[in-house]
């Protein structure tokens, strides 16, 4: 059980560093799942994988065994 919650955070950092790297780093056109899409669409992708992995972990805290 502990082991699914550190992939979640480990997944969320992920997710939140590479919203990060689309503002700072130099991203013209990224590809996601094969297909070039607008940089805001790829932004909001991300930000939905965070929100999910964030509320997944908070999910499996909160449970109680």
């Amino acid at each position: 059980m502990m082991f699914n919650k550190i992939i979640y955070i480990f997944l969320s950092i992920l997710a939140i560093g590479n919203i990060a790297y689309s503002f700072f780093g130099e991203m013209e056109s990224p590809t996601f799942i094969g297909q070039e899409i607008n940089i805001w669409l790829y932004r909001l992708i991300w930000v939905g994988f965070a929100v999910l992995f964030t509320t997944n972990f908070f999910q499996l805290k909160n449970r109680k065994n």
